[in-house]
């Protein structure tokens, strides 16, 4: 979500940051599944619908604390319990399963 917040940073940089945040992942996941036996299946689009879910959210929650108001205070309320019961709902979302390595010492993937 933060990353989507500065635009400005991850164009001088010549970073999309969707794309960069799915790299993140990427990296995560070889490091994690060196000694979890389930990861994320972030590729799937359940996820990556409810990350952007997440994203619009998160924008909208600082639209309203930009403008203030009544409105706003109860949208800061009821937003914040949406991208909860969103991201519960991604927690439930499938893994994926694989085999832990025979040697589990930590390897850097980068």
């Amino acid at each position: 979500m933060r990353d989507h917040a500065r635009p400005v940073f991850h164009e001088a940089l010549g970073l999309e940051p969707a794309a960069y945040d799915m790299e993140v992942f990427r990296v995560t996941r070889e490091i994690s599944q060196q000694v979890f036996p389930v990861t994320l299946d972030f590729e799937a689009p359940a996820f990556r619908a409810g990350l952007e879910r997440l994203r619009v959210i998160a924008e909208a929650i600082d639209t309203a604390k930009r403008e203030g108001g009544v409105l706003n205070r109860v949208r800061r309320v009821v937003l914040p319990l949406a991208a909860a019961a969103i991201f519960v709902r991604m927690f439930f979302l499938p893994t994926r399963s694989h085999a832990l390595p025979q040697n589990p010492r930590l390897e850097p993937v980068w």
